[in-house]
C-alpha cells in the first residue's frame, strides 16, 4: 500500500490528461511534446514509489519518440498516407490511453482499499462523536497530537477497536492516521 499522499500525487497527475488532450483537440504543434513531458514526470513518481509499471510508461514514451523521428508505430492504421505529425500525434494519443489504463489498473486495489477505509473511518468518527471521544481534540496541543490521542482512544474502545483494526489492515497505520485527520470535524 502506497502512502496516501504519494497515491494522490500520482492520481493528480492523471487529472492533467484532459488539458493535454485539449492540446490535441486544438491541433497545437506541441501535443506529443506535452505527452512526453507528462510521461517523464509520471515515470519519476512511479520510480520513486517503486511501481514497476514505470517500465511500460518508458516504453510507450519511446514509441512516441520513434514516431517523432518518422517511424510509424505498429498497430496504427491511417486512412490517408500519414505525415510525421499525424503519426507522432497518433502515437502520443495511443500512449496516453495505454499509460492511463496501466496506471489505473496498478492503483485500482489501493484506491478501493482507501475508499473502504475512508467509509469505515467516517463511521468511526461519527460513533466517536456520539460517545464524546471527540472532546480529546480540545485538549491536544497540536492536530498531530489530537489525531494520535483519538486513534489511541479508538484502539481502546470496544466498539471502535474492531473498525480501527480493519482500517489499519486495509491501508496501514500511517494512512489510517491521515484518513482520521481528514475526517475530524474541527481541523486546525
Amino acid at each position: 500500500m502506497l502512502p496516501l499522499p504519494n497515491l494522490e500525487e500520482i492520481q493528480n497527475q492523471l487529472l492533467e490528461l484532459p488539458e493535454i488532450v485539449r492540446a490535441y483537440e486544438e491541433r497545437t504543434g506541441d501535443f506529443s511534446e506535452q505527452v512526453c513531458a507528462w510521461m517523464v514526470r509520471l515515470e519519476e513518481k512511479l520510480k520513486s514509489n517503486q511501481i514497476p509499471v514505470v517500465g511500460a510508461v518508458a516504453a510507450l514514451r519511446a514509441m512516441v519518440i520513434s514516431a517523432e523521428r518518422g517511424v510509424i508505430p505498429p498497430g496504427l492504421a491511417f486512412v490517408t498516407p500519414p505525415s510525421i505529425r499525424n503519426a507522432r500525434d497518433a502515437a502520443a494519443s495511443e500512449a496516453i490511453r495505454r499509460v492511463e489504463e496501466a496506471v489505473r489498473t496498478v492503483l485500482q486495489e489501493d484506491v478501493a482499499q482507501i475508499g473502504e477505509a475512508r467509509r469505515l473511518m467516517r463511521q468511526m468518527v461519527a460513533l466517536a462523536q456520539r460517545k464524546g471521544l471527540i472532546a480529546i481534540l480540545a485538549n491536544a496541543p497540536s492536530i498531530s497530537d489530537a489525531v494520535n490521542a483519538l486513534w489511541s482512544a479508538f484502539l481502546r474502545d470496544t466498539e471502535l477497536s474492531t473498525g480501527a483494526t480493519r482500517v489499519t489492515g486495509l491501508v496501514g497505520a500511517l494512512n489510517a492516521l491521515i484518513l482520521l485527520s481528514r475526517e475530524l470535524p474541527l481541523r486546525g
